[in-house]
């Protein structure tokens, strides 16, 4: 009876020893053993993602360069205000995350800049994913993408304060599948949400792909090539944009292209200015310029092309 007890006591204290943690510590002076507690944190964010629990927290401690990473749960990655968490990515994917369909994830405060990687942030899996205030900087194909294929789950990414810049497609989003020709469902939308943000020095700022349903506010959109591009594979799996109170300009091509059957793009209180098109349609896509009974609501002027669009809505 007494070794009975004294194997289940071990047992539950091996258990309790490999348990993970709610909330895991990284720091520059770290290493990467134990279970990264605010006493003995561990040094990279990758090894601490292997030591939290789902829905728990990694927060760094101090400013520091703390490598890639990939995401598998739910998790919060944090550098609290005045630290940064810097990753330099060398080759492939900055942060690649390949979560659960109903997982949700935060990157918070971190600055991700390509030495020959290829893309930032792959949100390859998971349900939501929310970037706030973070650098995305250099990738030669996306500095933030969600590229899925007929996902039901209509994943969606929200960007605040954040810049993203000297990217191929700065933010690139799209759930390829048709809808029913009878005018049912879309497969799954990608949505994505932009705020206060800043997308520049891009091929594309904004590369708004099938089924994207996307809304972009008080954001400034500057020295891209496109600033924002609605377009899609089929009039089947057609993009959805609304831009408000946003500044677009310095565009090499156009500011707001909308560029293929079914695409749309709404615009209300922005000012287009400074590019070599102001706004562009194409291929079937609509703009519409959102209308008061004073008239219309956006400042297209000083490109060098103005440009034209088709549609209009009513302020409501």
């Amino acid at each position: 009876m007494r070794r009975s007890f004294v194997v289940l006591v071990t047992l539950l204290v091996s258990t309790q020893a490999f348990a993970l943690s709610n909330r895991c510590f990284v720091k520059s002076t770290g290493l990467d053993t134990g279970t990264c507690t605010l006493s003995s944190p561990c040094r990279s964010l990758g090894y601490a993602l292997t030591q939290v629990s789902a829905f728990g927290e990694v927060i760094a401690l101090d400013t520091a360069g703390y490598g890639t990473f990939s995401v598998t749960q739910s998790v919060n990655v944090y550098a609290p205000n005045g630290i940064t968490a810097f990753i330099a990515v060398n080759a492939g994917t900055g942060i690649d995350i390949n979560a659960a369909s109903s997982d949700s994830v935060v990157l918070r405060g971190l600055a991700l800049t390509s030495n020959g990687g290829l893309t930032g942030i792959d949100f390859n899996g998971g349900r939501s994913l929310s970037i706030e205030n973070c650098i995305v900087n250099g990738f030669g194909n996306q500095g933030v993408q969600l590229a899925r294929a007929s996902d039901p789950s209509n994943p969606h990414i929200r960007i605040e304060g954040s810049t993203i810049r000297g990217n191929f497609q700065g933010v690139r989003t799209g759930n390829s599948g048709d809808a029913p020709p009878q005018g049912g469902p879309p497969p799954g939308i990608a949505g994505l949400t932009i705020v206060n943000s800043s997308l520049s020095e891009n091929s594309f700022g904004i590369s708004a792909a099938d089924n994207t349903r996307a809304a972009v506010i008080d954001t400034v959109i500057s020295g891209n090539a496109i600033g924002v591009s609605a377009q899609s594979s089929t009039q089947l799996s057609f993009p959805d944009v609304t831009l408000e109170r946003c500044t677009i300009t310095q565009s090499a091509s156009a500011g707001v292209q909308s560029i293929s059957a079914g695409a749309f793009v709404r615009i209300a209180y922005n000012v287009i200015t400074g590019n070599a098109t102001g706004v562009s349609e194409g291929g079937g896509g609509v703009i519409a310029s959102m209308n008061t009974g004073a008239g219309g609501t956006n400042t297209i002027e000083g490109n060098a092309t103005n440009g034209t669009f088709s549609g209009s809505y009513t302020a409501k």
